[in-house]
């Protein structure tokens, strides 16, 4: 996704790639999330916001590429909102809640647009970015407790409904190299002792 060939999208379907970016980069923020940022939640280089959809504060440390899509919009959005997501001040709950839909239903054309171009045989929403971080952060070593406060929910949550593993590939690797013995001990740690009598 991060390396399309943007010129084959238009400027919307730039921003509608940015919006669904900026969720991956920033712990799977959801839709109504991402639309209704304001900039007084961002704090230093963390933004610490309630989450719509779950009754839970999540703290999200800003990676400089979630950095750089929020500076790119800077000028274009309205009033104190970090995305040109929002354009007028005070609409009814029920008009603000059809254009979160909308917009969500036009980041997931996008990805499917892109997904196509990209031979990219997995259907990609909105929605992944949030699995999809989850994921990468666990099996690249970051603590459950960690990632559940990044994200904006508790570990129990994280394992049940998105985690997935990440790259199957390599853990086969690192599974290979684990329980490959060859009449030698796997590792030396005591626990592994009973294990190793049957190589």
């Amino acid at each position: 996704m991060e390396t399309v060939d943007r010129t084959l999208l238009g400027k919307k379907e730039s921003f509608y790639l940015d919006l669904f970016l900026f969720s991956y980069y920033a712990g799977g923020m959801s839709a109504i999330d991402v639309c209704l940022l304001t900039r007084d939640r961002i704090k230093g280089d963390m933004i610490i916001y309630d989450r719509t959809k779950f009754d839970k504060q999540a703290r999200v440390i800003l990676i400089d590429k979630a950095i750089e899509i929020i500076e790119r919009y800077r000028n274009e959005a309205y009033m104190n909102y970090v995305f040109p997501t929002i354009k007028r001040c005070n609409p009814t709950q029920a008009k603000l809640y059809g254009r979160i839909k909308r917009i969500n239903e036009k980041v997931n054309q996008t990805l499917k647009k892109i997904c196509k171009l990209s031979d990219i045989d997995q259907r990609i929403t909105w929605s992944t970015a949030r699995s999809s971080y989850i994921s990468r952060m666990i099996d690249d070593g970051f603590h459950p407790l960690q990632v559940a406060e990044l994200a904006g929910n508790s570990p129990q949550t994280i394992y049940r409904h998105y985690y997935t593993i990440s790259n199957k590939e390599k853990m086969k690797e690192k599974m290979n190299q684990a329980f490959n013995c060859n009449g030698q001990l796997c590792n030396t740690h005591y626990s592994y002792s009973i294990i190793y009598s049957m190589c």
